[in-house]
């Protein structure tokens, strides 16, 4: 069985297999190793670079065959040794499988040119209908993504509006307590007018007057404190239906979260998977949901860290986690001036991508997630 060797192979085929075949880890491992600069690139960089240069650099070439024999070449072969009809009925099979590496890899290397042909026909068309699939996937992830800003939007107005009816609740408990207070003030003072020395009794008509008046504020302000607590009672019941109305607009937006976390079940057979950036630096945005933040990032298979936009510790922190990154996201409603400008700074001195984000919400960040992967 004739081998052909990789720096022979046509750009296709290099670049097939290194994006199905190896990780952004072993390309940029293996570039390193033969002196070209990897700090700072993206994985599509380094995929991009390392399909190039093994047209013309033997020496990458062959660190790029000797590991991938390494990995495939023993269950390559022994699917290579399999009888033609079967061996293609397994090869279609394992399409979207994590057998897809071995079996690309021994096709390529050691099939015959009819064989290849038809094994890259199919191979360019299950990546296709990959490619179909994440247009349709796109359109419903945009319409989640509508949708979940809108329940976002209601839920946020929602729990305004709770904030105040509490504050408007507390306002009225202080009244009514004040309201009580000076009833009973007056109701002593009204006891006390009944109870006068003969000698105050006397001067009835002054003393019947401020009986009156007493009596008067008493009944006001009784009749005020009444109006309070149905009011208070009110608040309350709009209250317990804001709470059902937020509990359900948020449970909303998690089924829909869970809707726009879209991930292949194996990134390891994703003919995207080389261009993937894998470590993604949060700058800015709401504290309180980084958690969730967290969540989506590293759902749709990137590693995630948080920078909470604040200049404690000046640039080196914001330098350390750029430096890490693959990518950076940058939210400019609820951030820093200083920092947004630092990351602008610090990410064109690495050359790092970066993307300014004009919302901290949820969807803007699942919406960047998505952007990146289709890019």
């Amino acid at each position: 069985m004739d081998r052909r060797e990789f720096k022979d192979l046509e750009q296709v085929e290099r670049c097939s297999l290194i994006g199905t075949c190896l990780s952004s880890a072993d390309v940029k491992k293996l570039l390193k190793k033969c002196g070209y600069r990897t700090k700072g690139i993206t994985g599509v960089e380094a995929h991009r670079m390392l399909v190039k240069h093994t047209a013309d650099d033997a020496a990458l070439a062959a660190k790029v065959s000797s590991l991938l024999e390494s990995r495939y070449d023993s269950s390559g072969m022994q699917w290579m040794n399999i009888a033609v009809p079967d061996r293609i009925h397994l090869w279609r099979r394992s399409l979207g499988s994590s057998d897809v590496a071995h079996m690309l890899w021994a096709g390529i290397v050691m099939g015959d040119e009819e064989f290849r042909e038809g094994l890259l026909t199919d191979f360019c068309a299950y990546r296709q209908g990959c490619v179909t699939l994440a247009a349709k996937r796109q359109d419903d992830l945009e319409r989640s993504h509508d949708e979940t800003e809108r329940y976002q939007e209601k839920y946020k107005a929602s729990r305004q509006r709770e904030r105040e009816l509490k504050r408007e609740r507390d306002d009225a408990v202080s009244r009514i307590r004040e309201l009580e207070h000076r009833i009973k003030e007056l109701e002593q003072k009204v006891s006390a007018f009944r109870t006068n020395s003969p000698e105050q009794k006397n001067d009835t008509d002054e003393l019947e007057n401020k009986l009156h008046k007493a009596e008067d504020n008493v009944g006001r302000y009784m009749e005020e404190v009444d109006s309070l607590k149905k009011k208070l009672s009110d608040s309350e019941e709009r209250m317990e239906e804001l709470s059902e109305t937020n509990a359900a607009a948020m449970e909303q937006i998690n089924d829909l979260l869970e809707q726009l976390k879209v991930r292949e079940k194996d990134c390891s057979v994703c003919p995207g998977r080389a261009e993937c950036s894998r470590n993604v630096l949060l700058v800015g945005g709401i504290t309180k949901l980084k958690a969730v933040y967290k969540e989506i990032i590293e759902k749709s298979g990137a590693d995630f860290r948080y920078h909470n936009g604040r200049y404690v510790g000046g640039e080196e922190m914001l330098e350390s986690g750029i430096s890490w990154a693959d990518v950076v996201l940058c939210p400019v409603d609820v951030n820093s001036h200083r920092a947004a400008l630092s990351v602008k700074k610090i990410c064109r001195k690495m050359d790092k991508p970066f993307m300014m984000l004009r919302s901290s919400s949820i969807s803007s960040i699942s919406r960047a997630m998505d952007d990146m992967a289709h890019s």
